[in-house]
Order: C-alpha cells, then structure tokens, then sequence
C-alpha cells in the first residue's frame, strides 16, 4: 500500500504522514506530510496507474495557487523519487 509506504519513508526523514480527513471538503488530500524545518506538503495516494479524480486534482491545484506543495504519488517509485526531491531541495 502506497500510504503505508510513504508513512514509514518520511518517518525514517525524521518528518510524520498524517492521515486527513475532511467530511465537509471533497477532495482533500490523504495525508500531510510534516518535514523537519516546518515544511509541509499535501500527498494524494493512489493505487498505481491510477488517476486523481476532477476534484482531487482541483484541489491540488488550489493548494499549489496558495503556494503549498501539493503532489499525487500512485507508486513506491514515485514515493521514493518525491523524497528524493525534498532532501535534494534541503526541504
């Protein structure tokens, strides 16, 4: 599973996946990932090959317009690669 995937990665940058819930806003996110240095970034998991929907991906897009760090990752890959790009980014 690409969450649980993800949880033990950023736990292991000294950082926590938080799971999001949201009964009054379709589309959040699934998880905050909250980095040493008070960096936080907005996660979509998906199965792999899979899609967000229309509204996640207009969520993902607001998220970026009020400049936060939005991404949707669909596969181990891809989680390690985001994770890449944070330490390389000294995020």
């Amino acid at each position: 599973m690409i969450e649980e995937y993800l949880r033990k990665k950023v736990k292991l940058l000294g950082g926590r996946a938080v799971k999001l819930t949201s009964s009054s806003l379709r589309g959040m996110p699934d998880r905050l990932c909250i980095f040493p240095k008070g960096v936080t970034v907005y996660v979509e998991c998906k199965r792999p090959g899979r899609k967000p929907t229309p509204k996640q991906k207009r969520m993902i897009a607001w998220l970026k317009s009020k400049d936060h760090i939005a991404v949707w990752l669909d596969s181990r890959p891809r989680v390690d690669a985001f994770l890449e790009w944070v330490k390389e980014n000294k995020l």
